[in-house]
């Protein structure tokens, strides 16, 4: 979406479960969809979608996390567990723990 926006585009259909994704974009419209035929009635019948326009802003996250409640750095061992979690966040991935 990044490269996109900087090649011009500003307005994309998303899956509605993945626009969480690209809350945080600055300038761009996002289309939540829940099945493609919303996406032919747009173009061909003209119907009506809601849309996200404004982005969230980054500094609300640091405001509303705790500093050390979830620090990485109080768990001892677990190398593997961490780095796999850190890979995890950096993607915005889910993980399951067995």
């Amino acid at each position: 979406m990044i490269s996109a926006k900087q090649k011009g585009y500003q307005t994309f259909f998303i899956p509605r479960e993945n626009a969480y994704e690209l809350e945080y974009i600055s300038d761009i419209t996002i289309i939540p969809i829940t099945h493609f035929s919303q996406i032919v009635d747009f173009f061909l019948k003209g119907s009506q979608l809601s849309y996200l326009r404004n982005a969230k802003n980054f500094s609300e996250i640091g405001e509303n996390a705790d500093s050390d409640a979830n620090d990485f750095k109080y768990i001892k061992g677990q190398l593997f567990a961490k780095r796999a979690l850190s890979i995890a966040a950096a993607g915005l991935h889910n993980v399951l723990m067995v």
